[in-house]
């Protein structure tokens, strides 16, 4: 169950410049229960008296939090804008019940959060039949939530690792060749 509220403005502080702003507030419950579980497989055929009925407690977790974003667009032409922005989100916890199968509980990974940043230019070039956009960014995620894979059963247990890195461009076009043809990338 999830709900937020959230709300965004933009102020144009000149004809070229714009700033956007924005706030929300999130609250994320989530339970995760598992009926009863015969563990011991081969057991219950080989001696169904002696095959181990597993029960788990039920699981619940919630967080609440408030991610936010500021933004600015400066356009540079009347074809071409730069642009920037950076923001700060989060995932709630998770909750992977995979493993129940094989005679092991539930797992949770605590939740993570991001701040991310990014800069870039959009244009609209060779008399508006060429978009070419670009950006680099760069973010962190503060315990991030991963899937540890292995062990006897080749399980699947959720994690939370201290940080993650990520950072990189990119780079995109759409190309009106013709009037009934676009090439894109």
């Amino acid at each position: 169950t999830s709900w937020a509220l959230f709300g965004q403005t933009t102020y144009k502080f000149t004809d070229k410049l714009d700033v956007t702003a924005g706030i929300r507030y999130t609250d994320d419950v989530k339970t995760f229960s598992v009926g009863q579980q015969n563990v011991g497989a081969i057991a219950l055929i080989i001696n169904p008296p002696a095959a181990a009925i597993q029960n788990y407690e039920p699981i619940k977790v919630s967080d609440d939090q408030i991610s936010w974003e500021l933004s600015a667009n400066y356009r540079l032409t009347d074809k071409t804008s730069l642009f920037a922005r950076v923001a700060e989100g989060f995932r709630a916890q998770s909750i992977q019940g995979r493993d129940v199968a094989f005679e092991a509980p539930p797992s949770v990974a605590d939740s993570e959060t991001i701040t991310s940043f990014e800069v870039g230019a959009k244009s609209d070039l060779l008399d508006n039949t060429l978009r070419l956009n670009g950006a680099v960014f760069y973010y962190t995620i503060d315990d991030i939530q991963l899937s540890a894979i292995g062990g006897e059963t080749q399980g699947n247990q959720l994690i939370n690792a201290d940080k993650g890195v990520g950072y990189g461009f990119e780079v995109d076009f759409d190309y009106r060749v013709l009037a009934n043809l676009s090439l894109g990338g």
